[in-house]
């Protein structure tokens, strides 16, 4: 029904076809019109969103102001922005200084200053009126033939047709045909290429929006100097992709290169590029736009490959290959120490089975990141109560993933990038919960909202579906950049509510109440018949300390919650870290165990306090955390034990700490961490409970009138092995190593700028 409704409301709201003319101006339009304009002049609407019958659309519309003098058409006249009601929201009105008319030149003066002006061959002149110094004049531009490829038109000369005089000369105004093959979604889901076309200003693979650079192993070598010893870095020099002569950009596709480390193929720049574009245009045709003090430039990388630093010698011979880089990531645009701007980027590896840059999933989501951080969008860790929040991450990813699957039409992400071990990286089809399934990660923490909202917009019909998109990109600015998931809920609640009425947003409200989104302590509770060998977290992680801001460690982004079941029970608590083995110029490779903190209760309350001491004309800040638990102490190291790789690359380190709780019911345990510099990552996090014999039960007292016989004493039970009560930490049992295989893997899929 919803379905129908919507289509009759489009075909009485579209009726009016193209040909026809738009509802008279209004009195906002009619300060665009130039009075005593001696040739001709219109005013022609622009719906945003999706037009109605009064020539507006659902979010306003653009009026722009049409003229014509002397059988000319007039470039870049006036324009207002109207909101739906058609009230002013902004204008930018047309010059209106007298004309300078005359003779024009002829058309053999055009080229030859042209030809001194540009550099090249002149290509066919355009006369217009143009708008300049606040005086409209005519205008000769003239595309010019790039010097070393004649067939493209990169440079373009702008000439006062009556006084000859050059008024600039401008890059990138007239386009190229190029023609490439592409994978549609990825090698996995379609193998057979595609061949796709597009419009380019010159030879290389960039326009007004973006650059597309490759990693070429150019055998460059840096050295950095660390406390004195010089270490040397073979490293991936950036270059411009390579440019296609005559605009085909078609190369052989190796999504399964046999030497990945040297892999440098010309398939993933121009693929990058189509997909790129083709997500700019998804985004902007439902009305994204960057925020005026954000660069919306993009530098785009493909093939990276990082130093190998295994070792010295393969870290600093430019001879040796470089190691793939299993990931993509987006970083957002900075000054540099020289206060040299680096543009925003998108970084795509040259992983070592699969090339990260040929997966539309991966590359809509990357380019969705930057969307979301050209309007401020959710990003950055808060603290609460519970200490340190990830939630705005979570939603930044969960955003990710719901615009790559929108632009895709596929919830299944990442077929051909989670690689040969699994079917895809996440799936928006799940019903991950608050906070059973949530971790300290952004990436995995990001699945009950992203799923919760795709949830809500598989039940709409086409139409709203595009719509609930337009409104998620809307509401970016509003959740602001340091979110939690109630307040994203609530601003993309009340706006679905708006526009789609009550019973939709009653509806997406349902998907999230489901999910636990709207109410989502990270509290997680370990069940009651836990095993030290079936780890109830594959992992978590525990926030990042510094030593000269925060005092005396920091907490973790979750909390756990034991039942137990009676005074002097014994938690045992087991966790792993990864090491890589390579060289450790900075000493912060080998991980530092991490200490415990806890209560009983069914949770840990936080508190910090901002300390200030001021050193002549400098503040220096220092955070100061405390909670309402105790300090359990520090985990044990209990064992090493090498990943499979020949050579070994990563080595486990699995610790342990048993904590006697001497009162029974809810008692709640937190990471926390005060190795410096350190974010740690815990792997195959488990529990185990070791509950003391219960006391002998009283004998029956003797039947008073001596009927009964006595009973005998209950006999104690024994304990299931010879540990007995658990006293100090270190005691050797068997580890939690079922997951130990995921280590590896879910390492690399955390590594983001």
């Amino acid at each position: 029904m919803i379905e129908l409704i919507w289509l009759l409301g489009w075909v009485a709201t579209s009726w009016a076809g193209p040909g026809e003319s738009l509802p008279a101006v209004s009195e906002a339009e009619a300060v665009l019109e130039v009075s005593g304009w001696p040739g001709e002049q219109r005013v022609e609407r622009v719906p945003l969103g999706r037009p109605t019958a009064d020539g507006f659309g659902a979010r306003g519309a653009v009026a722009r102001l049409v003229r014509t003098l002397e059988g000319l058409p007039v470039d870049e006249d006036g324009a207002l922005w109207l909101r739906p009601d058609g009230t002013e929201r902004a204008r930018r009105l047309a010059p209106v200084r007298p004309l300078r008319r005359g003779v024009v030149i002829d058309a053999d003066h055009v080229d030859r200053i042209a030809a001194q002006a540009g550099a090249g061959q002149p290509g066919p002149a355009r006369l217009s009126w143009q708008p300049v110094a606040g005086a409209l004049r005519k205008v000769y531009t003239v595309p010019m033939r790039h010097a070393r490829h004649p067939d493209f038109e990169v440079p373009v000369v702008r000439i006062d047709a009556v006084s000859g005089a050059v008024i600039g000369v401008e890059e990138g105004a007239h386009s190229l045909d190029a023609i490439a093959e592409v994978y549609q979604t990825n090698p996995t889901m379609d193998p057979e290429l595609s061949e796709v076309r597009f419009e380019l200003p010159g030879p290389a693979l960039a326009d007004d929006r973006m650059e597309i650079r490759q990693c070429r192993d150019r055998r460059d070598v840096i050295t950095l100097e660390v406390d004195g010893e010089r270490w040397d870095y073979h490293v991936c020099t950036e270059v411009p992709a390579t440019e296609a002569a005559d605009g085909d950009f078609r190369s052989p596709a190796v999504p399964y290169p046999s030497d990945p480390a040297r892999d440098e193929d010309d398939f993933a720049a121009p693929t990058l590029y189509w997909h790129i574009s083709r997500g700019m245009d998804w985004f902007e045709e439902r009305g994204w736009a960057s925020l005026p003090e954000v660069d919306p430039y993009l530098e785009v990388v493909a093939n990276q490959r990082d130093t190998d630093e295994l070792t010295r010698i393969s870290a600093g011979n430019p001879k040796l290959p470089l190691a793939p880089y299993d990931n993509a990531y987006h970083m957002r645009g900075y000054f540099d120490t020289n206060e040299n701007w680096v543009a925003p980027r998108l970084v795509f590896g040259q992983g070592a089975e699969i090339d990260y840059a040929y997966d539309a999933d991966v590359t809509y989501h990357e380019l969705a990141h930057f969307i979301v951080s050209t309007r401020h969008g959710p990003s950055y860790t808060s603290f609460d109560s519970y200490g340190f929040r990830v939630e705005g991450g979570a939603i930044n990813e969960g955003l990710a993933d719901y615009f790559s699957s929108a632009i895709l039409g596929d919830p299944v992400l990442a077929e051909y990038a989670a690689g040969s071990e699994r079917d895809h990286i996440r799936t928006l089809l799940g019903t991950e919960h608050c906070a059973a399934d949530m971790a300290g990660q952004t990436h995995n923490d990001s699945r009950p909202f992203a799923q919760g909202l795709w949830a809500f917009r598989a039940t709409l019909p086409a139409p709203y579906q595009r719509r609930l998109d337009e409104l998620v990109i809307d509401a970016l600015t509003v959740i602001g950049r340091d979110a939690t998931f109630a307040e994203a809920i609530e601003v993309i609640g009340a706006a679905v509510s708006d526009v789609l009425g009550a019973d939709a947003a009653a509806s997406l409200q349902g998907a999230w109440v489901d999910r636990g989104v709207d109410a989502c302590p990270p509290v997680a509770q370990v069940p009651a018949d836990a095993d030290i060998d079936e780890p109830v977290r594959r992992f978590t992680q525990v926030g990042y300390f510094n030593a000269d801001y925060y005092e005396p460690y920091s907490p973790g982004y979750a909390q756990f919650v034991v039942d137990v079941p009676a005074a002097g029970t014994v938690i045992t608590v087991e966790a792993s870290q990864a090491e890589f083995l390579g060289i450790d110029p900075w000493g912060t490779l080998e991980p530092l165990p991490p200490r415990l903190v806890g209560r009983s209760g069914s949770a840990l309350s936080w508190t910090f306090e901002e300390v200030v001491e001021k050193v002549y004309d400098f503040e220096f800040v220092t955070y100061v955390f405390d909670h309402d638990g105790e300090d359990l102490g520090v985990m044990e190291e209990i064992r090493t034990r090498p990943h499979g790789s020949v050579p070994p690359r990563y080595l486990w380190h699995d610790y342990r700490l048993e904590v006697e709780v001497d009162q029974a019911g809810p008692f709640t345990l937190q990471f926390a961490n005060d190795n410096d510099g350190r974010q740690p990552t815990l792997y195959d996090v488990s529990f185990a409970l070791e509950v003391p014999n219960p006391p002998p039960e009283p004998p029956e007292p003797p039947d008073p009138l001596g009927t009964t016989e006595p009973t005998e004493p209950a006999v104690a039970s024994t304990p299931d092995d010879d540990s007995g009560t658990a006293t100090a930490c270190g005691c050797q049992s068997t580890g939690g190593a079922g997951w130990w295989l995921l280590g590896p893997l879910l390492l690399l899929l955390q590594r983001r700028a």
